[in-house]
């Protein structure tokens, strides 16, 4: 009986099954024949663990947050570790997205074809493999979700969810500090939730209560500590860095007070045509290496400097705001282009590199359609939504395409090259999901006026 018993649930679970197993079968066959990607970042973020560990921040210079580097040196700091970690971090993601499809009343079938681009997404196996903060960050958005999902659509209202939830998105902005904008925007959702759909209490004030703490607690106290030992009152001084790459492409209109930069900028600029070109049109490189010259030529630190570029950058947003407008669009649509971060030389079988660049074609074109849709089908989403009443799957979905859509346009004001793409591959397992949500509301509601036409029209 026991026997039959687990036998009908492996068949009702089969479709969760085939995800693991392949899921697990494509990590395996990664380990055995790549090796862990190291980028110009993942330096950075060794640094970082490293002052960490010897609490030595004498360097320290406000450009990296501290989640990740922990995640690190949990692991030893050793690489084959954090890249078994971030697999397994792949595959949790993996359910939890399978999950969530099932919550929001998706059969199995539909459930694993919503699953399947993240399962073959070459873009989020090989994440796995680099010392980058974005596995991490998907797990915790995926994982903030399923919360999200918990308190608004199962009127889960219990006060150490609401905790837990603020915790997991502060640990969130601490990894990637983007990701600020999931603070105020899933504040408002659990307000509107509280308000509209549960009914305002007492209870509810000790709730939200409960989100914001850890929130500010840990966001404001890394705030403070910056403030304290780099000089800098913010998350991380890289966001002055990508508006100088923002403004670098017409930095010959600087004001007469910041020639002395520009000219240095546009010099690095010229010089690095090459390696621009061969980072896919990122300006990253002119940046990292126009610093320390621009450090020399005004005999200051770098944390003396970052004020200094904000108000370079800024001046020229505010007498050029066409040019910034242009690049913001450009930048914009550069955040849903779909990169592969590996080195093909870490792959020791030739015939397999040339089998993931003939793999990636399709699977490049799939993401691509997928952001295509999301953005078309979410217009049209939106535009229902006021002829109808709205409910708590509806607040969430509005939920996840608010985060999604601020994020993608304060990421495109911020910077501006190529690597906004990989910015963006955090949210990216959320747009199947969102499509299939928002799709079957839309047919839902074609055939419900269909129904309701043919009654008028007494058919």
């Amino acid at each position: 009986m026991k026997d039959n018993k687990f036998g009908v649930w492996l068949w009702n679970e089969r479709y969760l099954m085939i995800l693991l197993f392949v899921g697990v079968l494509l990590r395996i066959l990664l380990m055995l024949f790549s090796q862990p990607l190291l980028t110009d970042d993942s330096s950075d973020y060794l640094v970082m663990a490293d002052w960490i560990r010897q609490l030595d921040f004498t360097d320290y210079a406000a450009k990296r947050l501290p989640a990740y580097p922990f995640l690190m040196i949990l692991a030893g700091m050793k690489l084959r570790v954090i890249w078994a970690i971030q697999s397994c971090m792949g595959l949790v993601g993996l359910l939890f997205l399978y999950d969530l499809a099932r919550r929001m009343r998706l059969s199995p079938r539909w459930s694993f074809i919503v699953c399947v681009p993240v399962l073959i997404g070459l873009q989020f196996l090989f994440l796995e493999t680099a010392i980058l903060s974005e596995t991490m960050a998907i797990f915790l958005i995926l994982l903030i979700m399923h919360l999200l999902q918990k308190i608004v659509m199962e009127k889960n209202l219990k006060i150490p969810l609401y905790a837990l939830s603020g915790l997991l998105i502060a640990v969130c902005i601490l990894t990637r500090p983007l990701f600020i904008v999931l603070a105020p925007v899933l504040l408002l959702v659990l307000a509107v939730n509280e308000w509209w759909l549960v009914k305002w209490s007492w209870g509810s004030c000790s709730r939200l209560l409960a989100f914001v703490s850890p929130l500010v607690f840990l966001v404001g106290g890394w705030i403070l500590f910056n403030s304290i030992v780099a000089g800098y009152m913010g998350l991380s001084s890289n966001m002055y860095s990508g508006l100088l790459n923002h403004c670098g492409l017409y930095a010959e209109l600087a004001r007469p007070e910041y020639r002395d930069l520009a000219e240095i900028y546009i010099r690095h600029r010229e010089e690095s045509y090459g390696a621009i070109q061969a980072r896919g049109g990122s300006l990253t490189v002119v940046q990292a290496s126009a610093v320390p010259e621009m450090m020399q030529a005004r005999g200051l630190s770098h944390k003396d400097l970052i004020p200094v570029l904000a108000a370079f950058s800024t001046s020229l947003i505010f007498d050029h705001p066409s040019l910034y407008a242009r690049g913001v669009f450009w930048a914009w649509i550069d955040y849903w282009r779909v990169p592969l971060v590996w080195y093909p030389e870490l792959v020791v079988s030739p015939c397999i590199r040339q089998g993931i660049g003939f793999m990636w074609i399709p699977i490049k074109l799939l993401w691509l359609l997928l952001g295509l849709g999301v953005v078309m089908v979410s217009i049209v989403y939106i535009g229902c939504l006021f002829r109808v009443r709205m409910t708590s799957a509806h607040l969430y979905l509005l939920s996840m395409l608010a985060v999604l859509w601020i994020t993608s346009l304060l990421q495109a004001m911020l910077e501006s090259n190529s690597e906004n793409a990989r910015y963006a591959i955090p949210l990216q397992p959320l747009l199947p999901l969102l499509l299939a949500g928002m799709v079957v509301f839309l047919r839902k509601k074609s055939l419900r006026t269909i129904v309701q036409s043919e009654q008028t029209l007494g058919i």
